[in-house]
């Protein structure tokens, strides 16, 4: 609608719509059809394709009562620079409560843990992330390089990701450095930068320092043989054993599995259940068999059990 003709070039042309006293904005907002449908390449490059619409567009004719057009001085003088391209003044019958407007505003916030400790979405080995770096190219709409992990769509991780010139005498179909000769290494100049498999920190610590292995063995975690130990051994009291089958000839605790041990994280842990949590577990037997693990290894060792 122009009440005042178009004065400017590159500025907006249309009046200040003000409906039951509320000024709205009716600026044109696109529906992007045209991002997937294309409609405006070739011969008809018109933005109409888009179908765009305004706020104007959303009254119901049904609604309105009256309609008033302002313009020159007495529309300056109640709204301002504003006016400048005239006012459409809208009454409708829909009125709301009287008084000044009022916004009411209401969020929700909170956390959450993942029930199987972080091994659902963290990368545990270079071709994992690998998959993410693919997944990115892909995305954007890129080729994916080839010069690390090779071959697209059968990555493998090389033996050198980086080699600096005269270290190396070829290069194999992707790129990479072949016959390194790692004597030439040299900081800062001649940079030698070997592959690596990862270490999984989280199992070296179960496997290693946290002795878990000894009786936590794959793939239930379990013991493989006989999986009966005293009380004396884990460091508590026969109270539930000295109830249980074997009571009368030996009170021993069964190694339980770990597979699947996410879901007792509401009944507690152990045999009867007395440690709330895993790290109180892993607590226990820190003090028991002296095992001397840091914050940092506790933490790993409890994220490891968790994702079994």
């Amino acid at each position: 609608m122009r009440l005042r003709g178009v004065t400017s070039i590159n500025g907006s042309s249309e009046p200040l719509y003000v409906v039951d006293g509320v000024v709205l904005s009716n600026v044109a907002i696109p529906s992007n059809q045209n991002a997937v449908t294309k409609s405006t390449q070739g011969s008809n490059p018109s933005l109409t394709q888009d179908n765009q619409v305004n706020r104007i567009a959303d009254l119901n004719p049904n609604d309105i009562e009256s309609i008033q057009v302002l313009k020159g001085p007495s529309a300056s003088s109640i709204y301002g620079s504003r006016a400048s391209n005239g006012v459409i003044v809208i009454e409708t019958t829909k009125r709301g409560a009287s008084g000044p407007p009022r916004v009411t505003f209401s969020a929700r916030t909170g956390l959450s843990s993942p029930t199987r400790g972080y091994d659902d979405f963290l990368m545990s080995d270079p071709l994992e992330y690998y998959k993410v770096v693919r997944l990115a190219y892909q995305n954007a709409g890129r080729p994916t390089p080839t010069n690390i992990f090779g071959d697209s769509l059968n990555p493998t991780i090389p033996a050198y990701t980086y080699a600096a010139a005269g270290t190396f005498s070829g290069l194999d179909a992707y790129g990479r450095p072949l016959n390194v000769d790692a004597n030439k290494y040299s900081y800062p100049n001649s940079l030698i930068m070997p592959g690596s498999t990862g270490t999984n920190w989280w199992k070296a610590v179960f496997n290693g320092q946290g002795k878990c292995a000894e009786c936590h063995m794959p793939p239930l975690y379990t013991d493989a043989g006989y999986n009966a130990h005293t009380p004396a051994e884990m460091c508590i009291d026969s109270f539930q054993a000295d109830r249980g089958p074997t009571g009368a000839i030996g009170s021993t605790y069964v190694t339980p599995q770990l597979a699947g041990l996410w879901a007792r994280s509401k009944r507690g842990f152990f045999h009867d259940g007395r440690f709330a949590t895993l790290l109180d577990v892993t607590n226990h037997y820190d003090a028991c068999f002296n095992l001397g693990l840091s914050p940092g290894e506790k933490s790993d060792l409890v994220e490891f059990i968790k994702s079994r």
